[in-house]
């Protein structure tokens, strides 16, 4: 589990009540997580409450309490599960195979499953838009950023061996920050879809990158 530098280690240990060791409880938990999913997702994170959650998960609040004792111990139970699903995601990307790809082919096997991950997971960004009121969330997106970052960097390193350090973080930083901040306009926009954020996310990345990597090597 994720943990801020400033976290409460008797709260730490609260939080531990949402993990429970029978398959049942653990369904259960899933089912409470995946309603608080839908409601965040609905009406924002401020104006969803534990009643609406549990009538979600067509449970009682008390069965709720038994594992979540509010809403800030479920919103840190879903960091938690997305944060496993962001490393099972980028871990999946062929980097090796990267040296004879386009820039192209290689923009897809990075955006195409993080547009995957953010259409299954609205509420994604309801949730970590209140990254400033919980430490948590901070470090949990910085563990976010670091893990795109390292690939990133690695990609650099095998299509540009010549880079220094300094050169390939501050091209996987800039590489970063063109995918979050039209991240952002695909939960904000109300004009365009998510589809078409994401393609001028590919299309603005594919310009950035092309004369930073080079040529693919031959096959």
């Amino acid at each position: 589990m994720l943990l801020s530098d400033d976290s409460d280690p008797s709260e730490t240990e609260e939080t531990l009540r949402h993990i429970p060791k029978q398959e049942r409880g653990r369904q259960r938990v899933n089912k409470i997580l995946d309603a608080a999913s839908q409601v965040f997702a609905e009406v924002g994170y401020e104006s969803a409450t534990t009643i609406l959650i549990a009538e979600r998960a067509q449970t009682s609040v008390g069965s709720l309490y038994q594992f979540f004792k509010n809403k800030e111990q479920i919103v840190r139970a879903l960091v938690d599960r997305y944060v496993a699903q962001a490393s099972v995601m980028f871990d999946a990307v062929p980097i090796e195979a990267f040296t004879t790809m386009t820039i192209e082919e290689m923009t897809d096997h990075f955006v195409d499953p993080l547009r995957e991950f953010v259409r299954n997971n609205r509420d994604f960004h309801v949730i970590f838009a209140s990254s400033l009121a919980f430490g948590y969330l901070g470090e949990a997106i910085r563990v976010m950023d670091e893990g795109l970052i390292m690939r990133t960097d690695a990609v650099f390193a095998l299509r540009r061996p010549d880079l220094s350090p300094r050169e390939r973080r501050k091209y996987a930083l800039v590489s970063m920050t063109i995918v979050k901040a039209l991240m952002g306009l695909a939960h904000m926009s109300q004009e365009y879809t998510l589809d078409e954020v994401f393609d001028e996310m590919k299309a603005l990345s594919n310009r950035y990158l092309e004369p930073i990597m080079g040529a693919a090597l031959p096959k």
